[in-house]
């Protein structure tokens, strides 16, 4: 996406996928079948170190994936994820850009609520130009 220059010479890069995330949704799994579906809406975002000026980029998640839970207690699920509001501000230092809404896939792997996930999908600019949005990540799952 960008490449943040600081004074002393350091660089820092802004990837699409990077970032940190807070998601809450419905479980809910049909009796007591090892197949249960998880929906979640959240807010994912990432900054820079700089210290005079706020450049991130955010967007929200929503996510609707479908699993398959071992007696074991491992599990592996599937889904469609769709980013919603992405948007990179660079506080004034370069341009600010909106990019489209984007629909990818996930694909997570785990065990309880330990969850290893990857996530393909790319990111359109207004000009038309696309940045990859491919991401691995480790979620934390709480299902009550």
């Amino acid at each position: 996406m960008a490449t943040v220059l600081f004074i002393n010479g350091d660089t820092q890069d802004v990837k699409a996928g990077q970032g940190l995330g807070v998601d809450a949704g419905v479980y809910y799994r049909f009796a007591e079948s090892p197949f249960p579906v998880r929906g979640t809406v959240g807010f994912k975002f990432v900054t820079t170190q700089a210290e005079n000026a706020d450049i991130n980029m955010r967007r929200i998640p929503l996510q609707l994936i479908g699993s398959y839970h071992l007696d074991n207690g491992a599990r592996m699920g599937v889904g469609v994820v769709r980013h919603n509001g992405v948007k990179f501000d660079a506080d004034g230092i370069g341009t600010n850009i909106d990019f489209d809404d984007a629909t990818g896939y996930t694909i997570e792997l785990g065990w309880k609520w330990i969850l290893l996930s990857y996530t393909g999908m790319d990111y359109t600019d207004d000009a038309g130009n696309d940045y990859s949005a491919d991401n691995f990540g480790l979620k934390l799952i709480a299902e009550f």
